[in-house]
């Protein structure tokens, strides 16, 4: 073999070795390229490029930590483009893993959300987004919760819906809510005014007659009944879904068994609670009611009086005597 082709083989196999350990390397180096690559368009604001390629390096360097990082730069974008919701399911899923200040930021999602919801007068779904941020003091959240709760409220008592108006006022202490929340816990024909005109008589009787009238509680209420003192029963709005502790339409006093009972105690505790039923009417009133309904029904069974918007009745058997008024215009 002569010189020539000597040179020519050895420079075939050196170009050829040269070209093993090119490839060697690209190889050797595809996932650091592919890292830093990855690098650069998180840099440049790619992030969901940067982070697929980072997904698919896996375990290699801190690939799994720069993932991470990608996901949080879509979040902070898009609050910037205020997307709050995305960005709440971004830095949900971030604050699970603890990840930089991943939990303000859902705590600023979260506010944002409040807010939006608010000025489009969602009241119910901002008092929701907002009431933890609220219990945490975060900027005015407690302000803008007591607003939604507030504004909820007088929109339930408008609609006569007073337990969830109450739910709504109570210890919100924000403008006039206190006055509105004893308007009805305390209105005219709530439980309390009710128990506290029929204790007013009891007194009025006891002190004039020494009757043995005994009074009742409004915190014994239970299931829509109070027991009076003589064994009796007081039912409240038994045919309405009215809540008798914020207003009482209808009522029903029972005494069974009655008739070892004496007449004064059954008539006082009846004028007591046709007097407590009845408002900004005279002592006078109340017993003319039971007396018409007496007269009404010839002193039998049953008899009924009409006085007003409201039908008295009252009836008796061998077991049973009862008394009761209702709104006609319920």
């Amino acid at each position: 073999m002569d010189k020539t082709k000597k040179k020519g083989i050895a420079f075939l196999g050196m170009v050829i070795g040269l070209i093993i350990i090119g490839c060697v390397i690209f190889f050797a180096t595809g996932n650091m390229r592919q890292y830093n690559k990855a690098a650069s368009l998180l840099n440049s604001g790619k992030y969901e490029d940067a982070k697929k390629i980072f997904a698919e390096l896996k375990d290699y360097k801190d690939s799994e930590n720069q993932i991470l990082e990608c996901d949080y730069q879509i979040g902070l974008r898009l609050i910037a483009d205020e997307k709050f919701n995305d960005a709440k399911d971004v830095f949900s899923q971030l604050n699970n893993k603890e990840y930089k200040d991943s939990g303000d930021q859902l705590k600023l999602c979260d506010y944002s959300l409040g807010k939006e919801e608010l000025a489009s007068e969602n009241y119910t779904q901002a008092a929701e987004t907002l009431k933890k941020l609220a219990d945490e003091k975060y900027k005015d959240s407690e302000d803008l919760y007591k607003k939604c709760q507030y504004t909820l409220g007088k929109q339930y008592i408008e609609k006569s819906d007073y337990d969830n108006a109450v739910n709504c006022l109570q210890d919100l202490n924000y403008e006039d809510s206190e006055e509105m929340l004893d308007s009805i816990i305390n209105g005219e024909n709530s439980i309390n005014k009710f128990v506290e005109r029929y204790n007013n008589v009891v007194d009025a009787l006891n002190n004039g007659k020494n009757l043995g009238l005994k009074k009742i509680d409004a915190n014994n209420l239970k299931d829509n009944k109070i027991t009076t003192g003589i064994g009796g029963t007081i039912e409240f709005n038994i045919n309405s879904e009215e809540d008798c502790r914020y207003n009482i339409v209808s009522f029903k006093w029972s005494k069974t068994p009655w008739v070892l009972t004496g007449s004064d105690l059954l008539t006082g505790e009846m004028f007591c609670c046709c007097s407590a039923y009845l408002v900004d009417e005279s002592p006078d009133t109340a017993m003319g009611i039971i007396t018409s309904a007496i007269e009404n029904g010839n002193y039998g069974i049953y008899g009924s009086e009409t006085y007003k918007d409201n039908f008295f009745t009252i009836s008796k058997t061998k077991k049973i005597v009862t008394f009761a008024g209702q709104k006609t215009n319920e």
